[in-house]
């Protein structure tokens, strides 16, 4: 017997970050139907919520494409995570499914949090927190929502086309990046401020909204790098319109100021600890630098100055003696796996040289880095 999805909003025109397709629904032999939402989302962090309209088995949760033409119900397999709040059950990769979070009955909201920064997936009931029903789930290509329904049963989809029952924690944005007629127009005001031309913020006009969002100083403040990352932008110190309107449509903006506190809010998120945000902060900084998407390696002046903006030397006090380290270095070019084990580094190593070991097989460029330490070449 096939399902009824009530409201079922596609959620398209989510540029850079959204790739459109079809709405696939699948039907089974055992009167379980599945339907996979029109979105891949490929990193961030996403929600939508399901109204229960009537009884019934429901299980709501992401999928990746290579659940598409499975028969069961989603969870079942390695590519769906599921959460099925008529038998307060999760499921992924398995038939019989572990306890977790409430009952749900018809007239409840489920909530569905997708972490893809911090490989993690959680769940509400009615705006409370049922906590992580999964962590570090592996994903390649992309994950869509899905939901599984038995014979008859009715669901309400909200992906942010109206309000959510609950607010979305910092950084979550809704599969919908829905804009008002009013809000568009003050976006693309706003743009204008800033743009050289009619594509593009860049130069002079993106210096001047840093400033205007609060930037204090080019060389230590990484508000523009923080946007940079927020709207996933492809070009070096250049903001596109797409991404301007993606950023005010995502996160709801409608003012400039309303842009600056978010903003504020995500570097303050940053500030504190090496938490999973800063850490994919951190390695889109240095995608992001690079002369060119061929490029393999940053010069030891440009890692040293976006060390510096990312408030690396906030974090290690080793970090004088890294930076002197590097300026007498044979090396000229820092690569990707060095930038990325550093973090590592502190947050294993930290200020005690004696917890290294050559045996934990870091990069040898760690091995003479602890060397010269050793030696009281660059201090201690």
């Amino acid at each position: 017997m096939p399902f009824t999805i009530i409201e079922l909003t596609n959620p398209f025109n989510c540029s850079v970050i959204v790739t459109p397709t079809e709405a696939i629904a699948t039907e089974s032999s055992y009167t379980v139907s599945t339907i996979v939402g029109s979105v891949v989302v490929h990193k961030g962090k996403w929600y939508y919520e399901t109204t229960i309209k009537s009884a019934g088995s429901i299980r709501v949760g992401w999928c990746s494409k290579s659940y598409i033409g499975t028969t069961q119900p989603i969870g079942t397999n390695e590519h769906s995570w599921a959460f099925d709040g008529t038998h307060s059950k999760k499921y992924h990769n398995n038939f019989m499914g572990e306890a977790y979070g409430d009952w749900c009955v018809k007239g409840d909201v489920i909530g569905t949090i997708l972490d893809l920064d911090g490989r993690k997936i959680s769940f509400t009931k009615n705006g409370k927190d049922l906590g992580f029903a999964f962590k570090n789930i592996r994903v390649s290509g992309g994950l869509s929502p899905a939901i599984s329904l038995s014979g008859g049963t009715k669901v309400e989809v909200n992906f942010g086309s109206h309000s959510f029952l609950e607010t979305l924690p910092n950084g979550v944005t809704s599969l919908y990046p829905s804009m008002t007629y009013l809000q568009r127009d003050i976006a693309l005001e706003t743009f204008k401020l800033y743009s050289e031309d009619k594509d593009k913020i860049s130069g002079n006009g993106l210096l001047q909204l840093g400033k205007d969002l609060g930037l204090e100083d080019p060389t230590s403040d990484p508000i523009l790098l923080i946007l940079a990352w927020k709207i996933h932008s492809k070009t070096q110190w250049v903001i596109s319109q797409a991404e301007w309107m993606t950023l005010w449509a995502l996160y709801k903006v409608l003012s400039l100021g309303q842009l600056k506190t978010l903003i504020q809010n995500f570097k303050k998120d940053l500030s504190t600890d090496l938490n999973q945000d800063f850490k994919t902060f951190y390695t889109f900084s240095f995608d992001y630098i690079k002369v060119s998407p061929t490029a393999t390696v940053l010069e030891v002046s440009e890692a040293i100055m976006l060390w510096k903006l990312c408030g690396i030397p906030n974090r290690w006090s080793l970090f004088d003696s890294w930076e002197k380290f590097w300026k007498v270095s044979k090396i000229k070019g820092i690569n990707r796996d060095t930038w990325v084990m550093l973090l590592s580094f502190i947050d294993t190593i930290g200020t005690d040289i004696t917890k290294y070991q050559d045996s934990d097989c870091w990069p040898s460029i760690f091995d003479d880095f602890v060397e010269s330490i050793q030696k009281g070449r660059f201090g201690k």
